[in-house]
């Protein structure tokens, strides 16, 4: 991610080996450790369990009227198994990202949807025990430029 927006999106072998982007490569080779593919699951053919569409948030600026693009139109898709690491600079909006997900900030638009029931709809008491089953790792101290976020949400 850099400025709110995802840069590169690919499989992690791929991503480690061949990055399409420069900011990619740039990011990678900034970082002191690199995560190991894991080996398919065989959940691939179950339907997603999280995805995300179009998100978007958006925070009120210092100046009247001025509008900050945190996160905009953010899409991914992640299966029961899978893990997802957003990959960016400092304040290129991962964290805030992961703050939607778990509903510690509202988004601004889009549509997160867990077993395929839209979340950002539901009532605070109906959330609560989903947000339990979310796990979030914020910055590795192994990444000199906190380059990760990385997603597990586990389920049934």
């Amino acid at each position: 991610m850099r400025q709110g927006q995802i840069v590169e999106m690919n499989e992690v072998e791929p991503f480690l080996t061949k990055p399409e982007s420069a900011y990619s490569r740039n990011l990678l080779a900034a970082a002191k450790a690199r995560p190991v593919p894991s080996v398919r699951t065989g959940h691939e053919s179950e339907g997603p369990l999280l995805e995300v569409d179009n998100l978007v948030k958006f925070f009120p600026g210092s100046r009247p009227g001025e509008i900050v693009h945190a996160v905009d139109g953010v899409s991914f898709t992640i299966r029961k198994g899978e893990t997802l690491a957003l990959v960016g600079e400092s304040g290129s909006g991962k964290s805030t990202v992961g703050q939607c997900l778990v509903r510690l900030l509202p988004s601004t638009d889009g549509a997160i949807r867990f077993n395929g029931s839209d979340v950002t709809i539901w009532p605070e008491t109906q959330f609560r025990p989903l947000r339990r089953q979310i796990q979030n790792g914020l910055s590795g101290t192994l990444c000199r430029s906190q380059p990760a976020l990385a997603g597990q949400a586990s389920g049934g």
